[in-house]
């Protein structure tokens, strides 16, 4: 409703937009309108792509398979070409940014695990 939607700050932006040192948004609708992905990197250097819901694992990237289209459609229908050239560029990246998928836990706690992420959210050098 538009009582809730004026409480965001809405910002329309071709196709990058840098908000803050070492972040910046990626434009990248295709599972939604308005749907994005965020590069961040580090003050240690260290450097990732959330990658939202592009595909619902990483092996998605890797084997450029999307969900599958049945799917897709019950979800209002995803743009599966703006998806299938998200799913090249993610592919393309140099392995040193390590690209995160929303819904891979799997692959999130592996990175928990080898100290690369860590549970939470903290703000400044703690």
């Amino acid at each position: 409703d538009s009582a809730t939607a004026s409480r965001y700050l809405v910002v329309d932006y071709e196709p990058i937009m840098p908000i803050a040192p070492g972040v910046v948004l990626i434009k990248a609708a295709g599972h939604t309108p308005g749907s994005q992905m965020v590069y961040v990197r580090l003050a240690s250097g260290r450097e990732f792509v959330l990658a939202g819901d592009v595909a619902w694992l990483t092996s998605g990237i890797t084997t450029q398979k999307q969900k599958p289209e049945e799917t897709t459609k019950s979800f209002g229908g995803e743009d599966r070409a703006a998806i299938g050239q998200q799913l090249r560029w993610l592919k393309e990246l140099p392995p040193a940014i390590t690209v995160i998928v929303a819904h891979d836990q799997p692959f999130i706690d592996g990175l928990v695990a080898r100290g690369v992420l860590r549970q939470g959210f903290v703000l400044g050098n703690k």
